[in-house]
């Protein structure tokens, strides 16, 4: 929950890989900042502020090629 909305990180869009972030409120799905990295298998957590942690996850280094990372990034004011 970001700012106490469903939000989630990621995409299937090759284009744009898994940097896609959006949240959904009673307009439907609005699009926020990027998530600074490529990542997927990650894990999410608000926090009572209405910032949303991202911790974690496996970032694609190219065709066939992975990073697992330990990062841990805050959206806060739509903002990393």
């Amino acid at each position: 929950m970001y700012n106490k909305q469903p939000t989630t990180v990621g995409s299937t869009d090759y284009v744009y890989g898994n940097r896609i972030v959006e949240t959904f409120g009673e307009n439907g799905w609005t699009r926020l900042a990027d998530h600074p990295r490529d990542i997927h298998s990650h894990n999410l957590v608000g926090l009572d502020s209405g910032a949303l942690l991202s911790i974690g996850g496996i970032e694609r280094q190219g065709v066939g090629s992975k990073e697992y990372i330990s990062d841990v990034w805050m959206l806060s004011d739509n903002s990393w």
